[in-house]
């Protein structure tokens, strides 16, 4: 950075600060989710050993993320902030990656905006405050790319072996890594035409069929919910989400405004691009688009596995492309123009996501504060992928036995709906047999319905089921170790009262 100004240097500070800051700062707002819950309350809460023996039952990628996880967690420990603290700082380093991304084909500027798309990319803040392997995903991907260029630059021997560690380590995190490091390995190859180019994507694809057989174990019923989506409805996923976040809040007409005028910055900066830039441009859309466009290609041929998440590895090489088109030197007003406009969009939506429990997680911690604590002839209908996040914040529960349970008290618990989903609070369902309505408290986060029985009573399944007023399969959630029930009121009583 010795030809910066100290006031461009101050920028990129600020830049990194404030990624810094949105990721780490709210990290303990928002509930544990369904996936998050299996990493703190199954895969890393207990020994090394244990670890390794769950990952194949439990999980849907190789093991480099929960390894880390739980060396973290011992010490930090595996409460919201401790535990999601670790991708918080993967998801940090990669503005700092991006940056130099840029910087490398472009000017200080290039990198600059590069840095800023991903400081602020609502995807990515989403999975920095996440305990799952997405984070560290985007970071070994961006750091592949950013050794791959170097490499494609000077391939010798000590360039060539940082981009296989960073390419292996990329693949060890998540399986789908594979196909930005597969399209770097061609690049390397076809364009070096170097022996060390091949011995050394020898060297990750010998990696890549280490992992083989635990892809294998994996390859079960875990992943079928993907197939399950409309091929249409993934495909605008993968393409919004990658600028909108996890959850969408944005209205078509927004985006279309907005894409029209970083479209049309693009646009006029790309013929006023060096020949240095226009490469670099190139190497990381045209990568980053191989990174999509080859998981893509098998889901045609029948493997369903695109969704936004598994290309996280594409998400900060597309985004320094972005910012090194945007840092033309022969286009700086576009470039500030486009670059601030698009930034400002996806911080509008990283912002609004820290405050707006529509744009977050549901949450099941809040709900079960209100719930209190176990007791018995209770059963709680938790919806599609509460039961687990359910089970680590009031520990003990277990799917109530086909036969039945001893009930005297029955809570439905419904998260709040999602700004991506059409808003519709549903009614409040009937009692089911030989109990009675004994309240209800809507509140901005969840919404709980209490019935109650005079005695326990034999009740089973299929009736509690249907409260739950969901399409997709409910669970119901029993305690057989908690303790005889000595509250007078209900969930739903005592939280009005």
């Amino acid at each position: 950075m010795r030809d910066a100004r100290r006031s461009d240097v101050a920028l990129l500070i600020a830049v990194i600060a404030l990624g810094t800051a949105i990721r780490f700062a709210t990290l303990g707002v928002q509930s544990f989710d369904f996936d998050e819950s299996f990493t703190v309350g199954i895969v890393v809460n207990g020994s090394f050993g244990h670890m390794l023996r769950t990952i194949p039952r439990t999980e849907s990628s190789p093991p480099l993320y929960y390894i880390l996880a739980w060396l973290w967690s011992k010490v930090f420990g595996l409460g919201p902030v401790g535990i999601r603290s670790l991708s918080a700082l993967f998801g940090s380093l990669v503005i700092l990656v991006a940056f130099f991304i840029g910087k490398r084909f472009g000017s200080f500027r290039a990198g600059l905006y590069a840095a800023l798309f991903v400081a602020v990319d609502p995807l990515l803040v989403w999975y920095s405050q996440e305990a799952r392997t997405y984070a560290l995903l985007a970071l070994l991907g961006a750091l592949s790319f950013w050794t791959f260029v170097r490499a494609l630059e000077r391939p010798d021997r000590s360039r060539l072996v940082l981009w296989a560690l960073a390419s292996a380590a990329a693949i060890c995190s998540h399986y789908f890594a594979g196909f930005l490091v597969i399209a770097e390995a061609v690049w390397l190859v076809v364009a070096t035409r170097r022996p060390g180019a091949v011995i050394a994507s020898g060297a990750v694809l010998l990696v890549g069929l280490a992992l083989l057989p635990l892809a294998l174990r994996q390859a079960d019923h875990r992943t079928e919910w993907i197939a399950n989506l409309p091929f249409s409805s993934r495909i605008k996923e993968v393409t919004k989400k990658l600028v909108t976040g996890e959850i969408d809040p944005t209205h078509n007409w927004q985006l279309v405004i907005v894409a029209v005028i970083v479209g049309a910055a693009m646009v006029y900066a790309w013929p006023r691009l060096r020949d240095r830039e226009r490469r670099g441009a190139v190497l990381a859309v045209g990568t980053g688009l191989a990174a999509i466009v080859l998981p893509f290609l098998l889901d045609l041929a029948g493997l369903h596995y695109l969704i936004s998440k598994n290309v996280m590895a594409a998400v900060p090489v597309l985004l320094s492309g972005a910012g090194i088109i945007l840092g033309a030197r022969g286009a700086p007003r576009a470039g500030v123009l486009g670059a601030s406009v698009g930034a400002a969009l996806m911080l509008a939506i990283t912002v609004d996501g820290a405050v707006n429990p529509a744009l977050q997680r549901p949450d099941y911690r809040d709900a079960a504060k209100a719930l209190g604590a176990p007791i018995a002839g209770e059963a709680v209908v938790t919806p599609n992928l509460g039961d687990q996040p359910m089970a680590l914040y009031r520990p003990g529960a277990q799917s109530m036995p086909q036969s039945g349970w001893r009930v005297r008290e029955v809570v439905v618990i419904r998260p709040v709906v999602r700004a991506d989903e059409p808003y519709n609070r549903k009614p409040t369902p009937p009692a089911p047999p030989g109990f009675t309505y004994a309240g209800r408290v809507d509140t901005k986060h969840y919404t709980l319905i209490c019935f109650t029985s005079p005695v326990p009573r034999l009740t089973v399944r299929p009736p509690l089921l249907v409260l739950a007023g969901e399409d997709v399969p409910p669970d119901v959630q029993v305690w057989p170790g908690a303790a005889a029930s000595t509250r007078a009121l209900t969930p739903c009583q005592t939280h009005v009262a």
